[in-house]
């Protein structure tokens, strides 16, 4: 059965629920911060996906690592802080480390983090997650050319005593804990809410190497205080403070076929179904984050004026296994480590209001000032960094309502960014390397949006959004040049001089999109469809690569490894739609899908030959149209919704029935293992009228489907006795998602 076949026959089944005669009910309105002002979702033009808690809950998700199961649009990877991977339409750097600008935003409460990695951790009492598709930086500013994440935790009630205890036991030893308790200080005046979470896992990868602890688990704990005091109806100051420690087993690969050792001795075998890793050297991070936010909202008669203050620090410790390493190394071998240490803080200031009958504005400025300090050592390169960054922007955006059907709105938005670097290096055999310098981008950022109502809960739309994100220094670039005195053989003496001289800097990226979309209420509410269509340009897309082995030797390229690049012109396409729709007082069903194609259209500025790939990550695209990486272009997500009083019991019975689909991911080198992927999840549980208690038994990938994203070929050189260095094929590895698991969750409410 082909792709599209499966996911027609989804929506088929689905939608054969069984029915009855409809009720008197209706979807709930979903109140968003999109824009910066609260709004229904419903009237937003934008594409965007929003995730209540009670969505999370549904779909069993505990991790923040995991909400790209239910977004089709977003694609996330590796659950390291330091290291992890935030893409949204299939474009984002692998991973952000080393203060490389990230292409999504991620904000908190309204506020950005300076390090998108510090939400990479067990959730803690969330309210919604909105995720913004496409550029966003108007009202968001800087580092925002693909989209944007908004997390939005609980805020104290003022008049209502309670909260909540939710616990979690499922496989692999996993315990996901949370509880929040809301406490009313004054009346009307003054409120606490206190959360925490307690996490742990031994993770689905085993190490098979012997007296070596490591897989793919975590051990995460942390808390929230919120404060909020409102001294009049129109002054509300709200103050949090979040803290957690956050220690994260890196996921590790599993292999298909012979394992690569560094002795060129292979010793081991392994499938991906045995969910092995082979790692002498533990991989793990270790992250503290303090941060302290302030909101202050004074709303007038005719004006709101809000302030956004925030401070973070994050300690972040990562040991790295950049060998193939099948043996516990002696205690003297040098393990590759990072340390990571930004800290960060910002102030927002907005004002917003109508002014007339049909003219509504936005107006807001921004500073945020982010430092960090880094000690990275790899293979026994050390290397000291320090860097800030500071930003300062004004915006503004204007709604204008033209009649009852129609309206539009211009945004507009300036920002300069100001970035100093000072990189400091000890090289075994070459000394030391020094760099520095001072790069300063601006950009002006722009938003048109029109709206018009065919029917009154029925919205066209069209919207032209831009945003740009700030370039940066390659700072292992002058090693390139160091190196070329050592290794003076050709071509890689060139090519070695070539990277250094030509990749030191990355430049500014730049992006635009055009969207079209429908979002509409009908059936009396019960029916919400929701569907876009959108065309996204880059010029200068950063994008990490290595050079390849071919031009300065295998060990010069992991040396070497992840510089970013810029490609001089990417475009994206695709589609996006979420369908909601309520059967009857028993019956729903959810299911939302997005297809994402980004295709490079120039690229020349390159490491490597044209056409060349390396292990199944496309390094070098070939000509115009070939593809940019190899995520998959097609997502769908679906769930099947039941629930039924039990007679007489105070209690009823409840079940869901997820269905995700991938389509088979384009390879840049063909392997056998990546097809199409369908997996299915089932909860069952009861839950009590009174809305107290709840208790649930789910399972995830019911069929144990072995599940691949990406596949890389594994070879190594070994010395035959006639022909000399020979390149030897050993099989395949991955980075496999989680077999089949079963869990527990309950949850008390007061």
């Amino acid at each position: 059965m082909s792709g599209i076949s499966k996911v027609a026959w989804i929506a088929t089944c689905l939608t054969l629920a069984p029915g009855a005669a409809a009720q008197q009910m209706a979807l709930e309105e979903v109140v968003v911060a999109a824009r910066r002002i609260a709004e229904n979702s419903q009237t937003v033009p934008i594409s965007m996906s929003v995730l209540s808690s009670e969505e999370l809950d549904s779909a069993n998700i505990f991790d923040f690592s995991e909400i790209d199961r239910i977004v089709p649009s977003l694609q996330l990877g590796s659950n390291s802080p330091a290291s992890a991977t935030l893409k949204i339409r299939n474009v984002g750097p692998d991973f952000f480390a080393l203060a490389f600008p990230a292409a999504v935003a991620v904000y908190v409460d309204g506020v950005p983090q300076a390090q998108p990695g510090s939400v990479f951790s067990t959730m803690l009492d969330i309210e919604r997650i909105e995720v913004l598709n496409g550029p966003q930086g108007t009202l968001y500013g800087k580092n925002a050319p693909a989209g944007l994440i908004s997390l939005y935790t609980v805020n104290p009630s003022m008049n209502d005593f309670g909260g909540y205890i939710n616990s979690n036991l499922s496989s692999w030893d996993t315990w996901n804990n949370t509880a929040a308790i809301n406490i009313p200080l004054i009346e009307d005046k003054l409120a606490m809410r206190v959360a925490g979470m307690y996490a742990r896992s031994d993770g689905y990868m085993d190490n098979a190497i012997a007296g070596v602890k490591e897989a793919n688990g975590k051990d995460h704990t942390g808390y929230r205080v919120k404060l909020l005091w409102r001294p009049s109806e129109d002054l509300e100051l709200l103050l949090s403070y979040y803290n957690a420690d956050l220690t994260t087993d890196d996921n590790g690969q599993g292999y298909e076929g012979r394992v690569p050792d560094d002795s060129g001795l292979t010793a081991f075998s392994s499938s991906y179904e045995d969910y092995d890793v082979f790692k002498a050297v533990p991989s793990y991070s270790e992250t503290n984050v303090d941060e302290f936010n302030l909101s202050l909202v004074w709303a007038l008669d005719t004006v709101n004026f809000s302030l956004l203050g925030q401070y973070q620090d994050l300690d972040i410790f990562q040991q790295q296994d950049n060998t193939n390493q099948r043996v516990v190394p002696p205690p003297d071998v040098p393990q590759d480590f990072l340390e990571f240490d930004p800290v960060a803080y910002s102030v927002e200031i907005r004002a917003d209001g109508e002014w007339g009958d049909n003219l509504s504005y936005l107006f807001g400025a921004i500073y945020s000032d982010d430092q960090t300090s880094t000690i990275n050592s790899i293979n026994q390169i050390n290397i000291v960094g320090a860097s800030q960054t500071q930003s300062a922007g004004i915006f503004t955006n204007w709604t204008y309502r033209i009649n009852d059907a129609w309206d539009t709105s211009l945004g507009v938005r300036y920002t300069n960014v100001e970035y100093d670097s000072l990189v400091f290096g000890v090289i075994p055999g070459l000394g030391e390397l020094n760099t520095e310098g001072t790069q300063n981008f601006s950009d002006p950022s722009y938003s048109f949006k029109l709206r018009y109502y065919p029917l009154p809960d029925v919205l066209a739309y069209f919207g032209i959004d831009t945003a740009f994100r700030s370039g940066g220094v390659n700072v292992l670039a002058p090693l390139a040049g160091q190196l070329s005195t050592i290794f003076t053989q050709p071509p890689v003496s060139d090519n070695l001089r070539t990277i250094s001289e030509n990749y030191a800097v990355f430049t500014q990226e730049d992006s635009i999109a055009y969207e079209i979309g429908m979002k509409g209420t009908f059936l009396e509410q019960r029916l919400r469809w929701n569907v876009s269509a959108f065309i996204q340009a880059y010029d200068d897309h950063q994008y990490r690569t290595s050079p390849s082995e071919a031009a300065v030797t295998p060990v010069l390229s992991s040396a070497l490894s992840n510089l970013a690049v810029n490609v001089e012109e990417l475009e994206v396409y695709g589609f996006e739609t979420e369908f909601d729709y309520l059967f009857n007082e028993h019956w729903s069903i959810s299911t939302t899908a997005a297809y994402a194609k980004p295709e490079i259209q120039e690229y020349t500025k390159r490491m490597c030959e044209e056409g060349e790939a390396d292990g199944g990550q496309l390094i070098c695209a070939g000509e115009a149209g070939e593809q940019l990486n190899d995520e998959p272009l097609l997502h769908v997500f679906s769930q099947l919704r039941f629930t039924h009083p039990l007679a007489e019991t105070g209690w009823e019975f409840f079940g869901i029935l997820a269905a995700e689909y991938y389509d088979k991911p384009y390879q840049a080198v063909k392997t056998p293992n990546i097809k199409e992927i369908m997996i299915y999840d089932l909860t069952l549980g009861i839950a009590d009228l009174d809305g107290q208690w709840t208790v649930k038994f789910w399972s995830r990938n019911i069929t144990d489907e072995t599940v691949l994203l990406s596949e890389s070929v594994e070879e190594q050189e070994i010395i035959d006795p006639v022909l000399g260095p020979v390149t030897e094929f050993l099989g395949y590895s991955a980075s496999p998602r989680a077999p089949r698991s079963f869990g527990v969750t309950a949850e008390y409410r007061f």
